[in-house]
């Protein structure tokens, strides 16, 4: 089955210029590790435009390809940046193939997904991702604030903008967080 949804998805031909328009949103990016070793992805909602899902979708499975030969299979961790995001931002569509691919592509690859600043306005947005995950999943979720990032993330590896100390600049690096 994963490998028909390989072929079918297209993964081998999925490049980093293929995936500028995300790329240049600062949309998705893997940089840095936690406090176990694990890769970084973070993902921030308040770049995504629902019309470039497809993009959005493709970029994220290039990225996990990208450290799963880099990192040798680890399991990754994802940062949902939902800090600032609206209710416009939040697509079913991008948050469902992130999941369905975890579940059933690329599986036992991800460690746990902290959601950081997830407003009461998205509650209703929880309740149908914990639908589509089911329990198993659900509980590799952790909701965070900015102090409770330092549990998992040393403040070396996280920005400033998450209250780190890290001061790298996106707009002079590559998708993959290298300088």
């Amino acid at each position: 089955t994963s490998l028909k949804w390989r072929k079918s998805f297209g993964v081998r031909d999925i490049t980093e210029e293929s995936c500028r328009c995300i790329i240049d949103k600062k949309y998705t990016y893997a940089r840095n590790a936690d406090l176990n070793g694990s890769p970084l992805i973070f993902i921030h909602f308040k770049h995504h435009d629902k019309s470039a899902s497809d993009e959005a979708q493709k970029y994220f499975v290039y990225i996990l390809e990208q450290l799963y030969f880099e990192e040798l299979g680890r399991k990754t961790v994802i940062v949902v940046d939902m800090n600032h995001a609206r209710i416009s931002n939040v697509d079913m569509t991008f948050v469902s193939f992130i999941i369905n691919v975890h579940k059933h592509y690329y599986p036992d690859s991800l460690s746990y997904l902290l959601c950081y600043g997830m407003s009461f306005i998205f509650n209703a947005f929880w309740i149908i991702c914990k639908k589509i995950m089911g329990a198993e999943s659900t509980k590799k979720v952790i909701f965070v604030k900015k102090a409770d990032l330092p549990s998992y993330i040393a403040p070396d590896q996280l920005s400033i903008d998450f209250g780190g100390t890290d001061q790298w600049d996106y707009e002079a690096t590559n998708s993959t967080g290298d300088n």
